[in-house]
């Protein structure tokens, strides 16, 4: 421990003292209910302690599950490339924030629509109950298509045309504001 900053010592003790907890845990629902969120308190903690650039990243990553998680790596890998992309092209700051902010305005009104959809699309599933013809008019719209792994892949490149070339088209563009709100 000699030659250790004291903000790793207070995570390694921590981890020692609530892991076997933890594991304890496993078998009893309620005691996993109290100790795990405790374990993540802790684990926050020590982030912070030690000045971890974004403790939340982290956090985020342990309650969601994994198809949400991923779908928010896609996110940062889309604006990497973005902004590898800005660099290539020397962009100015002015033009950086242009397409940043025509990138944020078109990821905003994706995530918009994604809402308004699973809202339709509940009220589909769950009223189908009720109304048979809710499910029959979603079976006529689908045309009997089950989901497909590899059709859904197909939207990954739609989402790098709309989320990294409109928005290096656009920065050129002298119509849309390139003032940064903080």
């Amino acid at each position: 421990m000699k030659g250790m900053g004291r903000q790793w010592r207070i995570v390694l003790v921590t981890a020692i003292f609530l892991g076997p907890s933890a594991a304890r845990a496993a078998g009893d629902p309620s005691v996993a209910m109290t100790v795990v969120p405790t374990v993540g308190m802790f684990l926050a903690l020590g982030l912070i302690l030690i000045k971890a650039p974004s403790p939340m990243l982290i956090a985020v990553g342990m309650y969601l599950p994994f198809e949400s998680t991923s779908a928010i790596f896609v996110g940062g890998v889309i604006k990497w490339i973005l902004d590898v992309q800005l660099q290539r092209r020397q962009a100015t700051a002015e033009e950086r924030t242009r397409a940043e902010n025509t990138g944020t305005l078109l990821s905003s009104g994706f995530i918009a629509g994604e809402s308004l959809m699973a809202v339709v699309l509940a009220f589909i599933v769950i009223g189908g109950e009720r109304f048979p013809a809710l499910l029959a008019a979603r079976d006529s719209l689908t045309g009997g298509v089950t989901p497909s792994f590899w059709l859904g892949l197909l939207v990954y490149p739609a989402l790098l045309y709309f989320l990294v070339w409109t928005p290096l088209q656009k920065m050129k563009s002298t119509g849309i504001p390139s003032v940064k709100a903080d």
